[in-house]
């Protein structure tokens, strides 16, 4: 009877509830690896747009580094000495080395030596030949038109603008038209003057640049690229002071803001006194401080260049803010306290 009696069957098993607990389980597993892989993307992407931000600003701002450093006066005034040992000409105004200085653009002129092909046949020169002078360099916001930027100029991380760097090599000519180059040897060619082509070449480019002329706070810029800080000259007054936004954006300073070198009226920033009658080397330390003539932006000592940089796809990271701080090289020779000017043998 053991026999015919039919084997215990085992009715364990999944049931209906067990198995739409477990499909739920399941379901939010993969929900949360799928948002860990999504935010591990999202991460590795901006991460890796930062790094791009990085790797293209700061070698791109090296070049610039290195001609803001090398900036100088592009040519004493026509019958004035060279303040480097010899006594200036009274009235003669000196020339700043900056053209225009301003919060998102600056022109200046910098002594690149004979790099660039910036050279002229010398026949009593060693290598038999010499700079061909100065070159004329531009540093300035561009608007996603490649327009230089205006005070309406909004740049952003999906309307960015770009930050570019260019420079002018001077051409020789026997005309004495333009402005000069001092410093040149007397021999072949004859002494002349130079001119600035019409064209440049671009030095650096910074893409998805955000500082935006736009974004003011009572008129004035919030995010200036450019900012300049001066030195008194006068021995019992040294101070350093950095210009503000607004000073930029006007391009003047007022009466006393920057002690007792500079004028005691509200004068523009590249605006030069003459030198005075009495210019003579200081007994105490032999410096020119004394005489020396009120030009601010002959006074600068330090430029300080900030960028703010987001490429799309930064994600929460933001932008990458890079901020270097050139300072020019040591004054004419022989000069303690006199303005950069240009000869063959600077930089």
């Amino acid at each position: 009877m053991r026999m015919l009696r039919p084997p215990d069957r085992d009715d364990h098993g999944f049931s209906l509830v067990e198995l739409l607990v477990t499909s739920t389980v399941m379901l939010i597993i993969f929900g949360m690896v799928l948002v860990a892989v999504s935010m591990i993307q999202t991460t590795s992407t901006a991460v890796s747009a930062q790094f791009d931000e990085v790797d293209q600003v700061l070698p791109a701002l090296a070049p610039l580094h290195a001609l803001l450093s090398a900036e100088v006066e592009p040519a004493p005034p026509s019958g004035c000495a060279s303040p480097g040992g010899l006594s200036p000409s009274a009235g003669c105004q000196p020339v700043p080395g900056f053209a225009a200085a301003g919060n998102f653009s600056v022109t200046f002129f910098a002594n690149v030596g004979t790099a660039y092909g910036n050279w002229t046949p010398c026949s009593t020169c060693a290598g038999g030949r010499q700079t061909a002078g100065p070159a004329k360099v531009q540093a300035l916001l561009l608007d996603a038109a490649g327009s230089p930027a205006g005070p309406s100029t909004s740049c952003a991380t999906r309307t960015p603008c770009s930050f570019q760097v260019r420079m002018w090599l001077p051409t020789q000519t026997t005309t004495p038209t333009g402005s000069s180059c001092p410093g040149l040897s007397t021999a072949t060619p004859a002494p002349s003057a130079c001119q600035y082509p019409a064209t440049y070449r671009i030095v650096t480019t910074v893409q998805h640049v955000v500082n935006s002329p736009a974004s003011t706070s009572g008129g004035v810029p919030t995010q200036p690229i450019f900012r300049y800080t001066l030195l008194d000259p006068n021995p019992g007054d040294s101070r350093a002071s950095t210009l503000t936004s607004a000073q930029v954006q006007s391009g003047s300073v007022a009466a006393g803001a920057f002690g007792t070198g500079y004028p005691s009226t509200t004068t523009g920033l590249g605006t030069c006194s003459a030198w005075p009658a009495a210019a003579a080397r200081s007994a105490t330390d032999g410096s020119w401080a004394s005489a020396f003539p009120a030009c601010p932006l002959d006074a600068v000592q330090s430029v300080t260049v900030d960028l703010l940089v987001d490429i799309p796809g930064s994600g929460r990271n933001g932008s990458v803010e890079n901020q270097l701080v050139a300072y020019r090289y040591a004054q004419s020779p022989g000069a303690d306290s006199a303005p950069f000017v240009y000869s063959a043998a600077v930089g």
